[in-house]
């Protein structure tokens, strides 16, 4: 399994509906990509300054390890999100096999 970690800070000014947006298509992300076998997304709590304001977490199984191109889904929620994000950090982490 892989773990893939993203985080993400918003642009000034992006609104409540482009940030839901946003949610809305990552809760589609699993019906798409197969390899997916646990998700979890949402916003900061808010406990600490200084935070990211969204998190996305995804289990994966071994098998896409290799970059492939991503589901067209998958590519519409990059542009989609793209046009809110100010910065964003990502992680991956192998973390045993299945």
């Amino acid at each position: 399994m892989f773990r893939h970690i993203a985080l993400f800070r918003w642009k000034d000014g992006a609104t409540p509906e482009q940030i839901a947006a946003v949610g809305e298509g990552l809760f589609a992300l699993p019906a798409v990509i197969p390899e997916i076998r646990s998700f979890r997304f949402g916003p900061d709590a808010g406990l600490a300054e200084h935070n990211f304001d969204y998190a996305v977490t995804a289990d994966r199984t071994c098998r896409c390890h290799r970059p492939r191109p991503p589901a067209p889904r998958h590519q519409h929620l990059r542009v989609r999100g793209h046009r809110v994000l100010a910065d964003d950090a990502k992680d991956r982490r192998h973390f045993g096999r299945t």
